[in-house]
């Protein structure tokens, strides 16, 4: 139950990290331009896709977390002939979320599964990653407790113990 709580409330910072000062949400203030890699299978024989990944939001999913955003790049099949994929939606599962000590807790790990979008009836699997999200500030500041609780990042630290 715990974890639960954490995650809604990880997903709510990440949800800040990626909303407007006025609240409406921004269309390009995820991380942009991972670049991204898979396989396909068509008539040819195995084929392959290198792309790029632009993050929008974070949602829960089924009682898990995942990235929101768009997919675009090229297909080149067994033959050598290049198709180009113009952006699709795409849902990513989030597998884990860590933080790196880094200036205090400003940077978090986001292992990111595998997903596959289909493009002109081919189903295209693209591989794992993992990115990083630099925080800082007072999101880190947010952020870096509740990774603690979770069990990937830094623990609270405990408050000090009068001496008598």
């Amino acid at each position: 139950m715990t974890r639960r709580i954490v995650t809604v409330a990880l997903l709510v910072a990440l949800t800040v990290l990626f909303v407007t000062p006025g609240g409406a949400a921004a269309t390009t203030t995820g991380p942009q331009n991972i670049p991204v890699t898979g396989t396909f299978v068509d008539a040819n024989g195995p084929g392959k896709f290198v792309g790029t990944l632009n993050i929008d939001s974070f949602a829960t999913q089924n009682g898990h977390l995942v990235a929101l955003g768009t997919v675009s790049g090229t297909m080149t099949d067994a033959l050598g002939r290049a198709t180009a994929v113009p952006a699709q939606s795409v849902t990513v599962p989030v597998n884990d979320v860590q933080q790196a000590e880094q200036g205090g807790c400003q940077i978090v790990h986001l292992d990111m599964g595998a997903t596959s979008l289909t493009v002109l009836g081919i189903e295209v699997i693209l591989s794992p990653l993992k990115i990083d999200v630099n925080l800082g500030g007072l999101l880190g500041t947010i952020l870096c407790p509740l990774l603690g609780v979770l069990g990937g990042g830094a623990t609270p630290t405990p408050a000090p113990t009068p001496t008598p």
